[in-house]
Order: C-alpha cells, then structure tokens, then sequence
C-alpha cells in the first residue's frame, strides 16, 4: 500500500473515533439554574447526569469558573463547594453505562454556595460549573474529560444572588418607640371620668 493511501486512512480511522467519543458525552442537566438566598444561608445547584457511554462513568470533581470563584474558591459574596467530593469524599460518583443519577438540594447537590453573613442586598456572582471525568471497562481507563452544566439544552450560566432581609429605617424605629411611649402615658395616667352636673335645688 502506499504511502498516499496510508495518509488518508490513518485520518479516517482518527475521525472516526473522534466522533465516536464525542456521541457518548455524558449529559449534565442543571435543575435550577439562578439561585438566591439571605446572608448566612447556603443554596445548591439540583442536577441530573446521564452516562451516554459504553462505559463505567466516575465523576471525579465538580468546579466553577467566573465571579463563581473555583472549587472551593472563597470571594468577598460566599463560598463555592464541590458536593460531590463533600458528600462522596475520594470516591466521587459512579454511573453504569445507560443509567441517570438524580441529586437534589441540600442532601445530595451537585455544588453548593454560601453566602457570607455580611453579603450585601442584590449582590450577585455567577460562572459556569464543569465537571471532570474519566470512564472506565471494569479496571481499564478508557478515557476522560471535561463537561459544562447544562441548562435549558445550553451551556448553563450558574448565579446567586442575595435576598437580604428588609431593615425597617431609622425613622420608623423612632415612631414605634414613639407610639410605645404614649401607650404606657395613657396607662400611667388614665382619664378621670367626667361627673354628671348636679341640679340646684328649688
């Protein structure tokens, strides 16, 4: 055979198992996507991942990238966590080939964020989250990578943004201090009744 004929075929056979690999990406499926919560709370990312691959799926992390922070990544808003490596520690995850796992908020999410308790009113962050791969036949690594959260059959733009709780104004805390003030006046000193006119007499 030819040297011509080598060319060609090498890259056939090399396009063809590109895009083999590239049919059985897993599928990672946010549940919601924009978070929110008060100072000090903590809100997770819900999820579903499906393992489209002839292979063993294990998840080996879960990390952000943006204002999200990275794995683990401490920013002046909170705290991004991967919950995986927290609920699964070493371990991460692992998939049959064809089966979907399903994990929910606050027991078993995907990440999780953390919001500082001094967080400002209508701060927000947001990223990407990916997840890190590798797939195996019983022992044998046959491959890993790389994958996006989805959302919406996009790639998902994760977000939180902080809730806090109104703080009455400081001219309200007067009128109520007010208000309590007359209130016990009106106890202390309550009203004489008035007594009915005396007739004169005849």
């Amino acid at each position: 055979m030819s040297r011509r004929l080598i060319t060609p075929l090498v890259l056939f056979l090399l396009l063809t198992a590109m895009t083999a690999q590239a049919s059985w990406l897993p599928v990672l499926n946010l549940v919601n996507q924009e978070l929110s919560g008060a100072p000090g709370d903590r809100v997770g990312w819900s999820f579903t991942l499906y393992n489209d691959s002839p292979y063993d799926l294990n998840v080996v992390r879960i990390y952000a990238d943006g204002t999200l922070f990275g794995s683990n990544g401490a920013g002046a808003m909170g705290t991004f966590r991967d919950d995986i490596e927290y609920n699964y520690p070493g371990d991460g995850i692992t998939l049959a080939t064809g089966t979907t796992y399903t994990g929910s908020f606050p027991g078993d999410a995907l990440a999780s964020y953390a919001i500082n308790a001094g967080a400002l009113d209508s701060a927000s962050v947001n990223g990407k989250i990916y997840l890190d791969y590798k797939v195996y036949s019983g022992l044998s690594l046959k491959g890993s990578g790389t994958l996006p959260a989805q959302y919406d059959n996009q790639d998902a733009l994760a977000s939180v943004t902080v809730n806090a709780p109104a703080v009455p104004e400081p001219s309200t805390y007067l009128l109520f201090a007010m208000g309590i003030g007359v209130v016990a006046l009106l106890k202390a000193f309550p009203a004489t009744p008035a007594h009915p006119a005396r007739s004169s007499p005849t």
